[in-house]
């Protein structure tokens, strides 16, 4: 009798990603992440004390940030995009950097300096996907948990919760907000994410304090 087919971990990799489905998904009006030019995001951060206490400045005053995330450049590829989101912080000098996501029509992942170097580089990206574990999974479902691969685990690194919640932020109230949690780091973060909008609020807690980031004003563009 012959052996039963193997298929390999690259191959496995390519399917789990998505890499073989068609790029229309990841259009802004198909896409659960809407990454096109020109979307952007501005966010208040507030930092409290293990405690629950507002950590304040030299002038007694509850420490307040403003980030302004802003999508600068998307790279298309053949089953995958790169996308360069701008990122200022404004508090007492305004400072800006760089954030970059690999994004494909199933995973959502960081992409450092050398993933966006290898970024036309296909088996790279393979071997890439395989060892990093995805920011978010598409479509997000409720009570799903993964891991490192993007794999789909019953004990994996990021959950979803069960149930939906009511987001209530200064850019408004959002229903049937997604909340997933899991650890980055030392910190444990969870995160409120609206389909078609994006992150809503973050909430990072760290061995020594608690930092909350709230969606202030946002603009979603449906042309790339």
């Amino acid at each position: 009798m012959a052996a039963a087919p193997t298929v390999s971990a690259a191959f496995k990799a390519y399917l789990r990603s998505g890499f073989h489905m068609k790029a229309e998904l990841m259009t802004p009006e198909h896409h659960p992440f809407p990454l096109s030019v020109g979307n952007f995001w501005r966010y208040r951060v507030k930092r409290a004390s293990r405690n629950g206490e507002p950590l304040r400045g030299e002038d007694g005053e509850p420490m307040v940030e403003e980030i302004r995330i802003e999508v600068t450049d998307v790279k298309k590829f053949d089953g995958y995009r790169v996308v360069t989101l701008r990122r200022q912080r404004k508090h007492e000098r305004t400072r800006s950097d760089k954030l970059r996501y690999l994004v494909t029509p199933k995973r959502l992942y960081h992409c450092s300096n050398f993933c966006r170097y290898k970024s036309r580089d296909m088996n790279f990206m393979l071997g890439y996907v395989r060892t990093q574990t995805p920011l978010l999974i598409f479509p997000v479902k409720r009570g799903q948990s993964w891991k490192a691969g993007g794999v789909i685990s019953g004990k994996g690194r990021y959950t979803v919760r069960p149930q939906t919640e009511l987001a209530t932020v200064p850019a408004g109230e959002f229903n049937d907000a997604l909340v997933i949690s899991g650890r980055r780091g030392q910190n444990y973060v969870t995160r409120y994410f609206k389909q078609g909008i994006g992150i809503i609020q973050r909430v990072t807690r760290g061995p020594s304090d608690t930092r909350v980031e709230e969606l202030i004003e946002y603009r979603i563009l449906t042309t790339e």
